[in-house]
């Protein structure tokens, strides 16, 4: 016999502002705060000895029993803002800024700031690109920012004991070493594009990208003297780069549609 139940718990609340001025500057903020609470708890019974005319587990003989329980809570409080500027349909501006507390890391570790901004620039809305009648959109764009990861088991920083059978006596003995400052995993990102559009067939992006992460959360080696294998920790460097280009072309537009894209 074995149950298991899930139960997870979101608010979210946030306000807005939006503003024109002068019809030429466009401003809207966002603020907001959402909290989250999970819980999950099982049991398992194990019974091999059961009356098969009765098949529950009270029927069977207690000395063969097996039983196990499992629960586990995680918590995530954050606050959050976001602002917009456009300047005539040509200049656009995107600042966020959040603030995370996890239950997954340590007392003092736990909070972590990340921000992104972005900026990009529709070149074709200019005055001067009237005459290009054949080019539909020109974009170009820039952004970067840093993330927050905290993908890891629950009490990951604690100090974990778990119950042992030895010579007929039960007890608790340690399951995992404590890391009380096991913190975020950080990933800085930055991306610079280019968007385009011809005679309302084609389409396409170009683009360069490059992601650092650090302070990985990794299982760390440690030596088997410590009666443990390895130890969770922020550990370890990553970096990503490299450059994509996508383009689309409708061919056909009617009653067949016939698009080609290659990435």
């Amino acid at each position: 016999v074995s149950n298991s139940k899930y139960t997870q718990i979101t608010t979210s609340n946030t306000i807005g502002y939006d503003t024109q001025i002068a019809g030429r500057h466009v401003l809207n903020f966002m603020v907001g705060q959402e909290a989250q609470k999970n819980d999950y708890n099982s049991y398992y019974i194990y019974s091999p000895e059961v009356n098969p005319d009765i098949p529950f587990p009270n029927t069977g003989t207690s000395a063969d029993d097996q039983g196990d329980y499992d629960e586990s809570t995680r918590t995530l409080l954050s606050f959050f803002g976001i602002a917009n500027y456009e300047l005539n349909n040509r200049y656009f501006l995107k600042f966020h800024l959040r603030t995370d507390g996890s239950s997954r890391f340590g007392r003092d570790t736990k909070w972590g700031t990340f921000w992104s901004v972005g900026a990009s620039w529709v070149v074709t809305n200019e005055n001067f690109m009237e005459s290009l009648t054949s080019l539909d959109l020109l974009k170009l764009r820039a952004s970067y920012g840093i993330n927050g990861n905290d993908n890891i088991p629950n009490y990951a920083q604690w100090g974990v004991y778990g119950p042992r059978e030895y010579n007929s006596y039960t007890g608790m003995a340690p399951d995992q070493l404590p890391k009380y400052d096991l913190t975020w995993e950080l990933s800085k990102t930055y991306n610079i594009g280019l968007d385009f559009g011809l005679l309302q067939r084609v389409t396409g992006t170009f683009e360069y990208y490059q992601r650092t992460t650090t302070d990985m959360l990794l299982d760390s080696p440690l030596s088997r003297t410590t009666g443990f294998s390895s130890i969770q920790d922020n550990v370890g460097e990553v970096s990503n780069k490299g450059y994509e280009a996508l383009v689309n072309v409708n061919i056909l537009e009617g009653d067949i549609r016939w698009d080609i894209g290659a990435n």
